[in-house]
């Protein structure tokens, strides 16, 4: 699930997701910040976790670095608010 932090502020999100089930993060809650650039979505968002996460494909600032989120961008790749 994820928002604007502050609307009409669509550029910064906050978001959060649930650990994996059947692995080591099952069961736990994740917070990360997403900030949007003035030109998406022709480029992607940033995304950091909040708290420290320990996985390969999170830095230790709590930056993901996954290809989508940079080489393998597209704008048809979305981000969507979940209704409630």
């Amino acid at each position: 699930m994820a928002g604007p932090i502050s609307p009409p502020d669509w550029q910064h999100w906050i978001g959060v997701i649930l650990g994996p089930v059947d692995s080591p993060y099952e069961d736990g809650l994740f917070a990360l910040l997403l900030k949007y650039p003035n030109n998406f979505p022709l480029k992607p968002p940033k995304v950091r976790f909040v708290p420290k996460v320990y996985h390969p494909n999170i830095s230790a600032s709590g930056v993901v670095s996954v290809d989508i989120l940079s080489s393998n961008w597209s704008p048809a790749l979305i981000a969507r608010r979940k209704a409630t």
